[in-house]
């Protein structure tokens, strides 16, 4: 794919805000065409150069909940709640959180 191919040149040339705006292109249009692994390679590669990107954790976390991988979707939604949290937006932080717990109530994190 054209988007993924101009992410890993932004990348090699030092431009990781472009790097990241590419993937997060190809990870949606990906997503829209069922191609939900390269998506998820996408979004990787995103948190890879911007760990703090909250589109990307998010709908990490949305994409695992929904293809059964509930302790990677619990992790997403938790280092997002974290960064919601840094960023002064304690409610939705809260509510993120209170979210992951339940999808894994059994699970002691």
């Amino acid at each position: 794919m054209p988007l993924e191919k101009a992410a890993r040149i932004y990348e090699l040339l030092g431009k990781p805000g472009e790097a990241v705006k590419a993937s997060l292109q190809a990870a949606e249009l990906q997503l829209k065409a069922q191609e939900v692994q390269r998506a998820v390679q996408n979004w990787l590669t995103v948190v890879k150069l911007q760990p703090e990107n909250m589109t990307a954790r998010t709908r990490l976390g949305m994409v695992y909940e929904r293809t059964g991988r509930k302790p990677e979707a619990v992790t997403e939604y938790l280092v997002a709640a974290g960064i919601l949290q840094r960023s002064g937006d304690l409610a939705k932080a809260v509510q993120l959180a209170d979210y992951a717990l339940k999808l894994m109530p059994e699970n002691p994190e």
